[in-house]
């Protein structure tokens, strides 16, 4: 993007958001929102160092985003947690962002979605979504999204019955 200051809206980015990247290796000024759960929120934005706390805003809700129009939109390995992606996807889709970046997230090449169970830490589970990659850019061509870059790696699981799992990048432009 050619512009002086990108606007990012990192979902579920925690500790450690995408603007520590973006400063670490570029020059690039960034306004970053971090989305994020209510318990984390109320941790993490009391830890943002003060020279980072107007680059830097954890939220609970998009409500809380004062601006108009988003550049990008990232999700990292967060997506496959939502219950309600299509529609979160859809209110995101309001900020008109330019693009939507979504990393490290489970795919899959059947044509519906895949919801099971992640067992991580000792007592802790999750929900989570295997996604159609049709069914994704289907809902993203609607909103007027165009894939421009897909990256498939670690296949995960493959069998008849879950057709060949993967974890996928894809970036979406708006059009």
């Amino acid at each position: 993007l050619n512009i002086k200051k990108i606007s990012i809206l990192d979902m579920g980015g925690g500790p450690n958001p995408i603007y520590s990247y973006i400063k670490k290796s570029t020059n690039v000024s960034t306004k970053c929102y971090v989305l994020d759960t209510p318990k984390l929120v109320k941790i993490l934005k009391h830890k943002v160092p003060k020279q980072f706390r107007s680059d830097v805003r954890y939220i609970t809700h998009l409500s809380e985003i004062k601006l108009k129009k988003l550049d990008i939109v990232y999700f990292n390995s967060s997506m496959q947690y939502l219950e309600n992606y299509q529609g979160l996807i859809k209110k995101i889709s309001r900020f008109k962002p330019s693009y939507i970046l979504i990393g490290y997230t489970p795919m899959h090449s059947s044509n519906k979605n895949y919801y099971s169970v992640q067992y991580g830490v000792p007592g802790s589970e999750h929900p989570i979504i295997f996604f159609s990659l049709k069914k994704l850019k289907k809902l993203m061509n609607n909103l007027k999204y165009k894939n421009i870059y897909e990256n498939k790696y670690n296949n995960i699981i493959k069998n008849s019955d879950f057709n060949n799992c993967y974890y996928a990048d894809l970036l979406f432009k708006k059009f």
